[in-house]
């Protein structure tokens, strides 16, 4: 990990002759403001530069979706120390870090993160899996005062300072009563929900700051542009031309020919103020009073920074920037500053990852029910938009890629032709019925033969198969568990396959997650809409990890700071089971944003008997496996070593047995049907030990990261080839094998082999399979290979896979 600095706001020179007068424009990254799952992005560009106002979960898919390079930012500028406005740096850093897609050494300039107080802890958090210091990455903490000893809410002094750009950071500190800072809703308090080990280094021992987080806003302000040089000026002040009227239109005072010292703008036609920006945080009421009462902030005040504000872009939720204390202080600033309110209130919850969104409507027509519509804002895709929101006056709506043009003064103003347009479901599929008629034929007549099927057998035209578990059988129940597949890309996101994550809907029992990618919360949002992401935070009754890549495990945080917050300061703890090293990574988290977690590792959730190999740490208060069995409706939960990286294993969970009903699968009232059986791989080479576990499974949920014709790549990086995943499901007689972890080189559907069809299919992002659905799985591969089988010119522009894999 990098060595954590007090910004400074040395000069860095990264203009030249002419730079004040290159294209600037401020434009909204919409990246949270479709499930408000995070605090939205900000960019700011110069031809050259690029500065990024925080990285929320799911950032770096937002960039692939919409082109913005990653390798040209300069500095992540956060406005808060949390998962809320950081949860994509992981992501970020791991993919500048990759040579493939720019990387920090193709860079001009060192890549810069700036933020609040607990800025070190937060990076200390991710050092379990990332280097920070191997990949360049300079961190530098916003003091807590200024120099002079100042009040909180005073300026630092600025963290960018060069021939482009001043980037002066303000801090909005809100004065708590309370000392016990773990009974403060906002505080990051000195207790560990998750228990600490006795064998913590001091850094992770560090004390949370008492009361709520301190938030940085930013005054932004660009160079003046001097005026126009007037030569007969000069003349009569006796400069001779040449050298010395070029220093005075450099801005340098010269030494007249009778010694006199000439000053600029004596020979200089009043120059254009430079025009100023301010980024603006305020996540909830108890910090409007700071912002409102800040002399740096107030337009009102004669020597203010924002007193020729061009634009000010108003990052917190809706409820805080429309109250009337924040509305007093937004009018302060006269009719010539331009307001940006970008939440998901003011731009309508519109889907900023569209592509997703329309790949989605398509699968939708193959099975309804597998394949549901994204929700958006807590409403279906195919639904009508809400209506527009009535915004303040002098306010304009966030819009994703909304530009505003600071230079050239010409172009000066509001930019919209990169803004998206929300296309609903109904259209998308209209599209594909005009131009692919016979594809839209295919999937609609297969979709009536799923879901209607003859009733003289079951759902896959064989009732009297034996080989059919009872959990699949015609009349199955369908609340025994249902697998949403919430991300099924390796390594890194695309525009159609989140990273990975699985979210296990038990029903009665609630619900569990099997990895937790960055973006799981927002996919829930997507899948379920806000009131069913808020069931489900409240059920969830654990999450288990397979491993410590970050595609796999980054999107915890964010999840769990979530449900702390929706569940208050008195939330039960969650079991989380996973790899030993990310406990420690959770622990260093929670010191700066309180996570109510305990921590099981997964080497005590192996078989009886097996090896316990590697660092044995004591443990802390951890939740007991049976506890966790119980609360999940789970006669079992075991982990098991694979062939990947250190502390790398898969799960097989298996559901209690429970009384058939009358009739239901050839029974009688007294029968008893077996519980279901199903495994996980997690990332993994072909190996025994998955054989074993998955032996009779229900259902094999196996990785498949590579083609077949990518043996080597799959050897050096101890993944499966798609051949091989199936080849285990057979070998461990798994009625069904779900192949998913596909390399992003595949961004709709992998190569696949027809001969595999039999009992496999491929998995997608929202796919949702019932347990009594089973059957009718290798249907869909046919239709899914002609929906897909010509590929999208677009999809040859995707990010390469990075070292997350």
């Amino acid at each position: 990990m990098p060595q954590v600095q007090q910004a400074t706001g040395e000069k860095q020179v990264v203009g030249g002759k002419g730079a004040i007068n290159t294209t600037c424009y401020v434009q909204v990254l919409g990246n949270g403001t479709d499930c408000g799952d995070c605090t939205p992005s900000v960019l700011i560009f110069f031809d050259k530069q690029r500065y990024v106002f925080n990285v929320g979960e799911g950032f770096q898919r937002f960039c692939v979706e919409h082109k913005v390079r990653l390798s040209k930012v300069n500095a992540v500028l956060l406005t808060r120390t949390s998962s809320h406005a950081a949860g994509g740096l992981p992501g970020l850093c791991l993919t500048l870090a990759d040579t493939s897609c720019g990387g920090f050494q193709a860079q001009s300039s060192p890549f810069s993160l700036y933020g609040p107080p607990g800025l070190d802890g937060l990076v200390e958090g991710l050092s379990t899996y990332i280097n920070a210091r191997q990949l360049g990455l300079q961190v530098f903490e916003i003091p807590e005062q200024g120099a002079d000893g100042t009040a909180p809410t005073a300026a630092a002094p600025p963290v960018i300072n060069n021939d482009l750009l001043t980037v002066t950071p303000v801090l909005l500190r809100v004065a708590s009563p309370k000392q016990d800072a773990g009974n403060d809703n906002h505080a990051n308090g000195d207790s560990v929900p998750g228990g600490e080990p006795s064998n913590s280094s001091p850094a992770h021992k560090r004390r949370r700051t008492s009361g709520p987080a301190p938030v940085a806003c930013y005054i932004c302000r660009l160079p003046s542009i001097a005026g126009k040089f007037l030569p007969q000026k000069a003349q009569e002040l006796g400069v001779p031309k040449g050298r010395l009227w070029g220093q005075l239109k450099a801005g340098q005072p010269v030494e007249a020919a009778d010694g006199r010292m000439v000053q600029p703008h004596e020979v200089l036609e009043e120059g254009t103020p430079g025009p100023v920006a301010l980024i603006i945080d305020c996540p909830d009421q108890d910090y409007v009073q700071p912002l409102t009462s800040s002399p740096l902030l107030s337009s009102s005040e004669d020597a203010s920074p924002v007193l020729n504000a061009s634009i000010v872009i108003h990052l917190g939720p809706h409820e805080v920037v429309t109250s009337p204390p924040y509305q007093k202080w937004l009018a302060s600033f006269g009719g010539s500053t331009r307001h940006v309110l970008v939440n998901s209130t003011a731009t309508r919850g519109d889907p900023v990852l569209q592509s997703s969104a329309r790949l989605q409507a398509k699968l939708h027509l193959l099975h309804p029910t597998i394949f549901p519509l994204q929700h958006v804002g807590g409403h279906a895709t195919s639904k009508a938009d809400p209506a527009d929101v009535e915004l303040p006056q002098e306010c304009t709506p966030g819009r994703n890629m909304l530009k505003y043009v600071l230079r050239p003064v010409t172009k000066t103003g509001f930019h919209e032709e990169e803004t998206d347009v929300a296309i609903g479901a109904a259209a998308i599929q209209h599209t594909l019925h005009t131009e692919e008629p016979e594809v839209f034929d295919l999937l609609t007549r297969t979709r009536n033969e799923l879901v209607n099927p003859p009733s003289t057998s079951g759902a896959n035209g064989a009732a009297d198969d034996s080989s059919i578990p009872p959990c699949a059988r015609p009349g199955a129940r369908r609340d025994a568990l249902e697998l949403v597949f919430l991300g099924t890309g390796a390594a890194m996101p695309s525009k159609y396959r989140n990273v990975t994550a699985t979210y296990l809907h038990l029903f009665a029992h609630g619900g569990a997650l099997v990895d937790c990618g960055e973006g799981t919360l927002a996919q829930l949002c997507r899948r379920y809409g806000n009131a069913g992401l808020q069931d489900i935070l409240t059920g969830l009754r654990f999450v288990w990890i397979s491993h410590i890549h970050a595609d796999h495990h980054a999107g915890l945080p964010r999840l769990l700071s979530a449900r702390r917050a929706l569940l208050g300061e008195s939330a039960a703890s969650l079991p989380v089971i996973g790899p030993w090293p990310l406990q420690r990574c959770l622990v260093a988290v929670d010191s700066v944003e309180p996570l109510a977690y305990t921590f099981l590792d997964c080497r005590h959730t192996l078989a009886p008997g097996a090896s316990l190999a590697g660092p044995v740490l004591q443990a802390p208060v951890s939740p007991s496996l049976g506890d966790i069995c119980a609360s999940a409706g789970l006669s079992r939960l075991e982990s098991f070593r694979v062939e990947h990286c250190a502390q790398a294993f898969g799960v097989v969970l298996e559901g209690l047995p429970h009384k058939a009903q009358p009739g239901q699968n050839g029974g009688d009232a007294a029968s008893t049907t077996k519980g279901w059986k199903v495994a996980f791989s997690g990332d993994t080479r072909p190996c025994a030990a998955v054989v074993a576990a998955a032996q009779d499974a229900d259902l094999l949920v196996h990785e498949a990261t590579f083609e077949d014709a990518l043996e080597s790549e799959a050897l050096a990086k101890r993944h499966s080839l798609t051949r091989e995943a199936v080849q285990t499901g057979q070998e461990c007689g798994a009625y069904r094998t779900l192949l998913t972890h596909f390399s992003q080189r595949y961004p709709k559907i992998p190569v696949f082999d027809a001969s595999f069809a039999a009992s496999t299919c491929i998995a997608f992002d929202f796919m949702t399979v019932n347990l009594a659905d089973l059957t009718i799985l290798p249907k869909l591969l046919g239709p899914l290979q002609q929906l897909f089988g010509e590929g999208d010119p677009e999809d040859d522009k995707e990010a390469a896979p990075t070292m997350l894999s």
